[in-house]
């Protein structure tokens, strides 16, 4: 990835390291990605805030995706404890690149 700057504010700004790492993996991946997926895919824990430039500066959107979970639920029966391992699919807030961040990836 190009060392780009953006000209906002009359400021100049470069993506750190892991904005540039968050970037590339969203630009390889057609599919909005979780910040649990991006995580995973560079082996490292990627944290909310470090993104949060990405999407002030409209690098990155946001949008609702579902992913499955699996939830293991208790009930206890005449003093018999039954453990209940069920999917279900929750909405979590997942990430992708937008036209101007796809530029400098």
């Amino acid at each position: 990835m190009e060392n780009k700057v953006i000209k906002k504010s009359n400021s100049n700004w470069k993506p750190n390291d892991t904005q540039k790492l968050f970037m590339s993996v969203l630009a390889n991946n057609e599919s909005a990605l979780t910040l649990a997926q991006v995580s995973y895919i560079v082996g490292n824990e990627i944290k909310s805030g470090s993104i949060t430039t990405l999407i002030t500066k409209e690098l990155v959107e946001t949008c609702e995706v579902e992913v499955s979970v699996k939830v293991v639920e208790t009930e206890v029966y005449d003093n018999c404890e039954i453990v209940k391992h069920k999917e279900k699919k929750v909405p979590k807030k997942a990430y992708r690149l937008t036209k101007l961040g796809a530029k400098l990836v």
